[in-house]
């Protein structure tokens, strides 16, 4: 519970500083549009115009293309050269950087963005937001002109969420509402940024160290928004990793755009991001082109319904959501079809053709040596028993066909077995595969070809099972999250930990769509709510 003393005294401070008495003394306003939302973008450092150009910038030309985009630029002669780059796809603004690092930089300019625009609503995305739908208003704004916040309610995803929420705390003086770096576009009222802006300034950022501390500026910002202007906003919370039976809420939340670079992805390749562009442009335009229909196949737009490492497919209100939502696309006139759709059926091509991986995975640095692993953790008397994860942190987002493990060796491996595990208590495994060859010796990276291949579906986890002769070792950080373990003869316990393991699958096409998964798993440990 919020300590109601220190909220009082943050709405009184705010109220204040900026001059309004309370939420209830919002001046009515004509309903907001599209037009009405001015794209902010932080592009600093060396690759904001890189992610721009190839990510944000094609997607916002094919979803949202009467979007205006403001750029903001470091005001140094590197800023500028950037600007020289890039600064025609917007308005560029420049501003002196504080010397805060290129990502932690780009969260303080967010925090200040109404000084950056004179629209009436910011829309916060990064150089790195893959629109993957048609933009209506309807999925910027409820029916009563209100702007859609979505916020992750449950266990932190890794250990700098959990050092950020203690950071929200101490910036506003009260605790954390929940994780709301959790969808784009995230729409602003300008005025609400300036009254934040102003607490943050005479608050003196709480104390936290915005160089070295870990916080979240979404984060900030959506609690401000909750304690102090909750009814100028439409809120909805999903659960991740429930720990008991819940009941779905009323509303369905539905992502207009993904943050590409924690989609599983294929490493140094863009064909994901185009077949994602492709496939929702398939659904908006409803273009007959065969590359369109293979699209469609499977029925469900996965894209409208996950984000990052969270997905909400298997609620029952999908299908119904999806077709509210393309009616309403059909209606605006607003998506037509290319001249040209060449680029679609290359795109299923490619999609079909790429080894998808899990994001942010550690395999890249342990095949440089540089990687802190840590050995296994003997049980009492030094002991290695037979154990069995459950790696939470990868957890499917669409259906997948698994083909290889990657991972890292200590000891004997030989008698590893990956698994699909199902992604909720108590944990079944699915589908088990042996390698097709043993691993080249202890401390090697072992391409652990599966003698069969592993069908995952949304929700289902990665897994895996082997005596005590071996390891799979993991690194511990900011980075590891929740994991499951069972020593042999033992209860499974959950811990935090990146173990040096990734998969590698295709996506099955053309698509198709299961009915008997098209119910929500009440108890999955992914979002089930929305």
């Amino acid at each position: 519970m919020r300590d109601a003393s220190a909220v009082g005294r943050v709405v009184l401070y705010s109220s204040l500083l900026c001059g309004c008495s309370s939420q209830s003394a919002e001046v009515t306003q004509k309903k907001p549009g599209l037009h009405d939302v001015e794209l902010v973008v932080p592009l600093g450092g060396q690759n904001g115009c890189t992610r721009f150009e190839q990510i944000l910038g094609p997607s916002l030309r094919l979803f949202w293309p009467e979007a205006r985009p403001t750029l903001i630029f470091d005001d140094t002669r590197a800023g500028r050269r950037l600007a020289a780059r890039c600064g025609r796809l917007g308005r560029p603004v420049f501003v002196r950087p504080e010397g805060l690092g290129e990502w932690r930089e780009g969260m303080r300019l967010r925090l200040a963005a109404d000084k950056f625009t004179i629209a009436r609503f910011v829309g916060h995305v990064d150089d790195d937001t893959l629109f993957t739908t048609r933009v209506t208003e309807q999925s910027i704004f409820d029916v009563e002109g209100r702007p859609r916040i979505r916020g992750r309610l449950g266990p932190f995803q890794n250990r700098f969420w959990l050092e950020a929420t203690r950071s929200t705390e101490n910036i506003l003086g009260f605790k954390e509402i929940a994780r709301f770096m959790a969808y784009f576009p995230v729409v602003v009222a300008a005025r609400h940024q300036a009254e934040l802006r102003k607490l943050l300034e005479a608050r003196r950022f709480g104390g936290v160290n915005a160089t070295r501390d870990n916080w979240g500026e979404f984060n900030v910002l959506c609690s401000y928004l909750y304690l102090l202007h909750r009814e100028q906003y439409a809120w909805t919370f999903q659960r991740v990793r429930p720990r008991r039976h819940l009941l779905p809420s009323a509303e369905l939340w539905l992502s207009v755009a993904q943050h590409a670079s924690w989609m599983p992805h294929e490493h140094g390749s863009l064909a994901v991001h185009r077949a994602r562009m492709a496939e929702g442009y398939c659904f908006s335009s409803r273009s007959p082109a065969p590359a369109c229909k293979a699209f469609r196949a499977r029925h469900l737009h996965m894209d409208l319904f996950r984000f990052e490492d969270a997905q909400w497919a298997l609620h029952p209100n999908v299908s119904r959501a999806q077709s509210e939502h393309y009616d309403h696309v059909l209606a605006s006139g607003l998506m037509g079809r290319s001249d040209d759709e060449a680029w679609v059926h290359e795109a299923l091509s490619e999609l079909r053709r790429a080894e998808l991986t899990f994001p942010g995975r550690p395999m890249g640095v342990a095949l440089r040596g540089e990687l802190p692993l840590l050995p296994p953790r003997p049980l009492a008397g030094g002991l290695l028993a037979a154990v069995r994860i459950v790696d939470l942190m990868q957890c499917f987002v669409g259906p997948a066909r698994v083909h290889t493990a990657r991972l890292s060796v200590l000891g004997d491996l030989s008698d590893f077995v990956l698994h699909v595990v199902q992604g909720h208590p108590p944990w079944s495994v699915k589908a088990a595969a042996a390698c097709s060859s043993g691993p080249q010796g202890s401390g090697a990276i072992w391409e652990c070809r599966l003698d069969t291949e592993l069908d995952a579906l949304p929700g289902d986890c990665v897994g895996w099972a082997h005596s005590g002769a071996g390891r799979v070792p993991f690194l511990t950080g900011l980075s590891s999250g929740a994991v499951l373990v069972q020593p042999e003869g033992r209860e499974m316990m959950e811990d935090n930990r990146m173990y040096a393991l990734e998969v590698v699958w295709r996506e099955p096409t053309p698509y198709t769509s299961s009915r008997s998964s098209a119910r929500c798993i009440m108890d999955s440990h992914l979002p089930c709510l929305g």
